[in-house]
């Protein structure tokens, strides 16, 4: 009886402490979590309006592609805030895409998937931008690299 009791001194004296652990470590749980949908968006993708209009997306770049013209290059930052926003500003879990060049241009990522990216610009016109994927063998077909 005495160890039983032993036993319940013990866990109660150590749970308050046991109870804080989980929380901790789900910051990085939920930063891990963001870092599928981060890769998720690095590709070539196919404007679902306008099958002359290609979008490049690597770790830093943000290349749009329009059949006849010269590539618009521009440095792209993925930020888990809003464009505007000052630094260290708590996130809601969205994610922004944000572009710079001789403009710059700040993207909500609606959504991403394997086959399907939706862009909405910010402060622009408000409509949502859809593209599928491109398939390695389609983007040859296109004639890129």
């Amino acid at each position: 009886m005495t160890n039983y009791l032993l036993l319940a001194a013990g866990l109660l004296l150590t749970w308050p402490a046991a109870a804080q652990t989980p929380a901790k470590a789900a910051k990085p749980a939920q930063m891990a979590a963001a870092t599928p949908t981060r890769a998720l968006l690095k590709g070539t993708w196919q404007s679902a309006d306008d099958n002359d209009f290609l979008l490049v997306i690597t770790d830093k770049q943000y290349i749009e592609r329009y059949a006849g013209q010269p590539d618009e290059a521009r440095s792209l930052r993925v930020l888990d805030r809003a464009c505007d926003a000052a630094p260290g500003t708590k996130s809601n879990g969205s994610l922004y895409l944000q572009t710079t060049a001789a403009d710059n241009m700040c993207y909500y990522l609606v959504g991403v998937t394997a086959t399907r990216l939706q862009l909405s610009p910010v402060g622009g016109r408000g409509n949502t931008l859809t593209f599928k994927r491109v398939t390695q063998s389609a983007s040859k077909r296109l004639g890129m690299p």
